[in-house]
């Protein structure tokens, strides 16, 4: 009893021990992930200070502006607009991210796999499939071109034959008349 006892408790303190792991390694994840949230962030904004600071710059008038063409400025506000459509989507795969847990993204992962090892499978039967189905048009197209030849010669064969016959025919009348 008393060892059951202790065999528990050995359970319990590694069962906790492997929990306050994973809790721990969540927990670093979660900080990572929120860190590269916040730098994703802290560029989404900056790259938005910039666009607006371009579109003011390009609707006041000043000395730069007019000693600059104004496609010089479309390209810079395209620019940055760009930039901050990249920056958005690196957020919010960021953001995306740190909501799943790992243990979700995972299973993602592996079923990732097995719909890649199924669609080559799938892949892989098609093209046996059809190795198979030219093997048997080939095979099928060759008989035809045996039969095909076989009835010729069986019908030049019916022609020889026939010949003979006229001949043994003509022979034994010329024999009935020399008689």
């Amino acid at each position: 009893m008393e060892e059951k006892l202790q065999d528990l408790r050995s359970r319990l303190i590694v069962a906790q021990h492997e929990r306050d792991q994973d809790t721990q390694t969540t927990a670093v994840m979660l900080r990572e992930l929120e860190s590269k949230l916040a730098v994703e962030r802290s560029a989404r904004e900056k790259a938005e200070t910039q666009l607006e600071d371009a579109k003011q710059a390009a609707q006041r008038p000043s000395t730069v502006a007019v000693s600059r063409p104004l496609e010089q400025y479309e390209k810079k506000i395209t620019d940055l607009q760009n930039e901050l459509e990249q920056v958005r989507s690196r957020l919010k795969k960021a953001e995306q991210q740190s909501e799943k847990p790992p243990l979700l993204l995972k299973i993602q992962g592996e079923m990732e796999d097995l719909k890649f090892q199924h669609r080559q499978a799938i892949q892989q039967e098609r093209n046996r499939a059809a190795t198979v189905e030219e093997s048997a048009r080939n095979l099928a197209q060759s008989h035809e071109d045996r039969v095909a030849t076989l009835e010729a010669r069986l019908a030049n064969l019916s022609l020889t034959v026939a010949s003979y016959d006229r001949t043994r025919q003509d022979d034994l009348q010329a024999i009935q008349k020399l008689k």
